[in-house]
């Protein structure tokens, strides 16, 4: 096998030994634009595509990123005006997605009335943790209803609060 390819070798210095190149070979109009700025062309189109991909893969990151919280839980900027005096609420506000009016003064709570269907629990204070309150998924801090805020969410219970009143709704 070394013999065939010891003759291959041998044909191949032979032949390129015996080719004559003319220098109008190598300067020539034909060979120097077309070949040359095809090749340079394409090349330039693949890394001009390849940064602009880059780039807006880049751009996309930075989004998620930033805006990952939006994304993935549907959570809005903190519009909750219930650190206000009544007096100085607007007529209408946002809280937690859901337009109400000014809110009334319970003195006495009443316990809300609500399914909870589900819960997810990763570790005490998670920001993770969720419960699924009546086709809501919560996290600590949500309103539950107008009054109701969810305060903890534990392995077995959610623990909900309004002003001082505290309640533990255990899960069925």
């Amino acid at each position: 096998m070394s013999f065939i390819l010891n003759a291959l070798q041998k044909a191949e210095r032979d032949r390129l030994r015996d080719e004559k190149f003319e220098i109008e070979d190598l300067t020539s109009s034909v060979w120097e634009l077309n070949n040359a700025t095809h090749r340079t062309s394409r090349r330039l189109v693949f890394q001009i595509g390849s940064i602009f991909i880059i780039f807006c893969l880049g751009v996309l990151i930075f989004v998620y990123v930033n805006l990952r919280d939006v994304i993935l839980y549907g959570e809005t900027a903190d519009t909750d005006v219930t650190h206000l005096p009544i007096e100085y609420a607007p007529e209408t506000s946002v809280i937690s997605g859901m337009q109400v009016g000014k809110p009334s003064i319970i003195e006495a709570p009443s316990a809300p009335i609500v399914a909870i269907t589900g819960s997810i629990f990763l570790s005490d204070g998670s920001k993770s943790n969720r419960v699924f309150i009546d086709d809501r998924a919560l996290r600590t801090g949500d309103l539950v209803d107008l009054n109701w805020r969810v305060e903890s969410i534990r392995v077995d219970r959610v623990v909900l609060r309004f002003k001082e009143y505290t309640m533990e709704i255990p899960y069925s």
